[in-house]
């Protein structure tokens, strides 16, 4: 721990603001993060959604990634069938 009084923290913070989300500018449109993706995470993100899932595995395998794929097919699917549809990340 710093030592008190020297005004540093024990814990780093980042702060994100607006201009560094929109400085990216990166869009990638879905059709094209499909092909990128293991098996695994493919058949989870495409196939439709029956009941709860649950997502397993280590950091940087790709679980987030998955996750938000998995919602963006769920909500094309929703929409070309004209049926509502929500998503909601806890």
């Amino acid at each position: 721990l710093p030592p008190e009084g020297s005004g540093t923290s024990p814990i780093a913070s980042t702060q994100l603001s607006d201009a560094d989300r929109s400085a990216s500018g990166i869009q990638v449109p879905f059709e094209q993060w499909v092909p990128l993706l293991t098996d695994k995470q493919r058949t989870f993100a495409t196939r439709p959604l029956r009941t709860c899932e649950r997502l397993e595995g280590p950091a940087g395998t790709g679980k987030t990634l998955a996750l938000l794929l998995k919602v963006v097919a769920t909500l094309r699917s929703a929409r070309a069938e004209g049926k509502p549809y929500h998503a909601l990340f806890l």
